[in-house]
């Protein structure tokens, strides 16, 4: 049997601390283990920029996100392979693990359509159409009023901070923000769990 989990930001992970913070073998040393110890064998890895850096760095964003993605593969090679076809996925029913790339918004791809090629030539397997945000393919979903929390770093502070927005006005300045103590790492996500289970 094989485990495979639908979903996990690793790659803004990756791409921050290979290329912003040159750390080296960033997934043997902590990506790796973790799905080793999960018993997860397939990876769906997808590339997500964030809205701050929608729409001009979403392109380059996301393929500094595909780049580290290669790099995993590339750099463990007899343990990891980036899952273009079934011979792939025969590797990984053989014990790799097997990484696949998806978009999570194909925002990257801007007006062009052509640009869905380049991505599938880098290895592009999935993807959701839009994440949040309207972009020319698809409707983003319209938020309510009410409040959106979010972990963001700041790099000055080598720190997290928790920002409150009002879910009405996504570009104005956040209604709160809770300086943490210390970074929260990329992909990070939190869960409601009732008040007794605490």
């Amino acid at each position: 049997m094989v485990v495979a989990d639908a979903h996990l930001d690793l790659l803004l992970e990756l791409a921050f601390r290979s290329y912003v913070a040159a750390e080296r073998d960033v997934f043997a040393r902590t990506w790796l283990p973790l799905l080793d110890a999960g018993g997860v064998r397939l990876q769906v890895c997808p590339a997500y920029v964030a809205l701050e850096r929608q729409p001009e760095g979403s392109l380059r964003e996301a393929l500094s996100q595909v780049a580290a993605f290669h790099a995993a593969a590339r750099e463990n090679p007899d343990r990891v392979v980036a899952v273009r076809s079934r011979a792939d996925l025969e590797r990984v029913e053989a014990g790799a693990v097997g990484l696949v790339l998806s978009l999570e918004g194909v925002e990257p791809f801007g007006y062009d359509l052509w640009s869905a090629d380049v991505f599938w030539q880098l290895g592009l397997r999935m993807a959701s159409l839009t994440w949040n945000r309207r972009n020319p393919f698809a409707d983003g979903a319209a938020e309510d009023e009410g409040w959106v929390l979010s972990v963001v770093y700041d790099e000055a502070r080598d720190a997290s901070d928790l920002i409150v927005v009002d879910a009405t006005d996504f570009s104005g300045p956040p209604v709160a923000t809770v300086h943490l103590p210390q970074r929260v790492p990329f992909g990070f996500h939190g869960s409601w769990v009732p008040e007794g289970a605490v």
